[in-house]
């Protein structure tokens, strides 16, 4: 049975309950109607036995039995003296029965027709005691169910064949969404092609769910392994660019015999050494995001004190290009949660300010409590985001217009901002973005504030 398919095993069972059911429905109206012929059977006789005994009466010393005896025609009768003798013959075959008080018998004449038969002994008057023997014969339901016996055995070999066949029918209409899924997602596996879809519209029925999902879950691997290859583009754009500044400085320093020229050249390839560092620390960094594998040591952290020093280690950065850091931070509000993350989160928002931020202009950090949350902001009024880049800053290695890349010589791997949600996410929180290119732009977040 294990070897069977799904359809041909629906078809096996189909077909073989509607067989039982079958056999099921004969065999109960067979014995409804056996029931039915013996309770006829035993009240006719009784009833003929009863009537026989009105028919038998002693007159002047004399046994008598009156001729209306003759029209009880629902069962022939036959009487008997205490001896066996016969007194009375009803149209019966000579049996060679013994008799029994009380008990209905089945008994075949010499015609092969079977008799029912039941004697009944009758005290006449004081000693005189005679047999009362009542027969009858079913030829007609006998015929019955012998007749219904063959058609039975003669229906049930194209009933099976009918149930089979419509079985298969059914079940192939059922089961017809299937075959499409399962070609469609061969199909995929084959040719690796993940635009291909089920595309069961219209259907609502379990199928078309399963079919709907699978069309969810192509998708989802196609957006997932478009990332991946974006991934791994933008990933190795971003290594090759200072992989070749630090060859060409080895190439520098190598030809130019000046020592201000190889301190130089060396302080370029630290430089470079430093940004590949960084880079490469982003990606354990995603890499261990995606496969959940990145430790997360929660505790309870206050939130105002490490932002407080974020902001000032930051401060010589941002006085290099003449940015002043504004702070509203409320002390003493407390989160749950993991501070290299926490850090990690605020230094890449507030690099960003300071990055494509404008020359002495400013920043203004906040965090406030809200209810059950921590609210925080870093807003600047730099150069900020044109609103086709808005719905792409998420995207990881997103970078936006050349505009905004060339605003400084600091180039961005585009990987910050993915960190910074996925930090915020991880802990309950939530953030969004608000900008408007060439006014600046404001980035807010919230966090869920730590139980007392």
């Amino acid at each position: 049975m294990k070897t069977l398919s799904i359809r041909q095993r629906v078809v096996f069972w189909y077909t073989a309950m509607l067989i039982l059911i079958a056999v099921a429905v004969f065999l109960i109206l067979r014995f409804s109607s056996g029931s039915q012929a013996a309770a006829y059977v035993s009240e006719t006789l009784h009833h003929a036995a009863a009537a026989a005994m009105d028919e038998i009466d002693i007159d002047e010393g004399g046994l008598e039995i009156d001729h209306d005896i003759n029209d009880i025609d629902y069962a022939s009768v036959m009487i008997y003296d205490n001896s066996g003798n016969i007194m009375h013959y009803g149209r019966i075959p000579d049996f060679d029965l013994d008799f029994r008080e009380g008990e209905i018998r089945r008994v075949t004449g010499d015609s092969g027709r079977v008799w029912h038969v039941y004697d009944t002994l009758y005290n006449v008057r004081g000693d005189v005691y005679v047999w009362i023997r009542t027969c009858m014969v079913l030829d007609s339901v006998i015929n019955v169910e012998s007749y219904s016996t063959r058609v039975f055995l003669w229906m049930i070999v194209p009933l099976a064949l009918l149930a089979a066949l419509g079985g298969y029918y059914i079940t192939w209409r059922a089961f017809r969404p299937m075959v499409r899924i399962t070609s469609t997602a061969r199909s995929i596996a084959d040719g690796d092609d993940l635009t291909r879809r089920i595309g069961l519209i219209g259907q609502k029925d379990e199928f078309g769910q399963l079919a709907d999902t699978f069309d969810q879950m192509f998708s989802r691997l196609q957006s997932a392994f478009e990332q991946q290859k974006r991934f791994a583009s933008d990933a190795s754009h971003e290594l090759r660019t200072p992989l070749s500044v630090i060859r060409t400085q080895c190439d520098y320093a190598l030809t130019r015999g000046g020592e201000a020229d190889k301190t130089q050249a060396l302080n370029v390839i630290l430089q470079q050494t430093e940004r590949m560092s960084g880079l490469v620390n982003q990606l354990l960094l995603l890499s261990r995001m995606d496969s959940g594998t990145q430790a997360i040591q929660k505790e309870t952290l206050d939130l105002s004190s490490l932002m407080e020093s974020v902001a000032d280690e930051l401060s010589s950065k941002s006085a290099e290009r003449g940015i002043t850091i504004h702070k509203d931070i409320s002390p003493g509000l407390y989160v749950y949660a993991d501070e290299l993350l926490m850090m990690r989160m605020l230094i890449n928002l507030i690099e960003n300010a300071i990055r494509f931020g404008e020359e002495g202009g400013y920043i203004r950090l906040r965090l406030k409590k809200d209810g059950g949350f921590v609210r925080g902001s870093v807003e600047d009024n730099g150069i900020g985001i044109s609103e086709k880049d808005m719905p792409h800053i998420w995207e990881r290695f997103f970078q936006a217009d050349s505009a905004r890349t060339a605003h400084n010589t600091e180039s961005s791997s585009g990987l910050g901002l993915p960190i910074v949600k996925w930090i915020i996410c991880v802990h309950g929180g939530g953030i969004s973005a608000e900008s408007t290119a060439g006014h600046g732009s404001i980035f807010r977040f919230y966090i869920p504030i730590a139980a007392k």
